[in-house]
């Protein structure tokens, strides 16, 4: 195993996360230390010394890998936290509607219509009027 493929998977083996993701980083960070080598090798350089200095201008893995494992920490505590809001403004949501059908009080009454002459007619739910015929 290269000093490449050792690195790479301390770096796997200490990330945290969906393993997606995960997966997806590793193999960007693989890639391009391979490409780095690469580029090392065809100036002519051997290929131990070309891996000790790709890794030595790439960085130190483990701190990549604790920077990855934090904002997945972050980013998965702001997703509890608003799973957890969403779900106490439904209760409330729901509490009100209950509270509201338990309370017995009716929707307000429609408007009431009125015909020609002025009277209400009985689609206001009160008792019609009886109409005369003008006697």
């Amino acid at each position: 195993m290269s000093r490449i493929e050792q690195a790479v998977a301390a770096y796997a083996a200490e990330l945290r996360g969906p393993r997606r993701a995960r997966q997806r980083l590793v193999d960007e960070v693989e890639a391009h230390l391979h490409d780095a080598v690469e580029a090392e090798l065809a100036a002519g350089t051997g290929r131990a010394v070309a891996e000790e200095a790709v890794l030595e201008r790439f960085g130190d893995l483990h701190a990549s890998a604790q920077l990855w494992n934090r904002d997945r920490a972050v980013r998965r505590g702001a997703s509890r936290r608003n799973a957890l809001i969403l779900a106490c403004a439904a209760v409330a949501a729901a509490a009100l509607g209950v509270t509201q059908h338990a309370s017995g009080k009716n929707p307000p009454p429609r408007p009431c219509a009125t015909d020609q002459a002025g009277l209400m007619t009985s689609s206001c739910g009160l008792p019609s009027v009886p109409r005369s015929n003008g006697k």
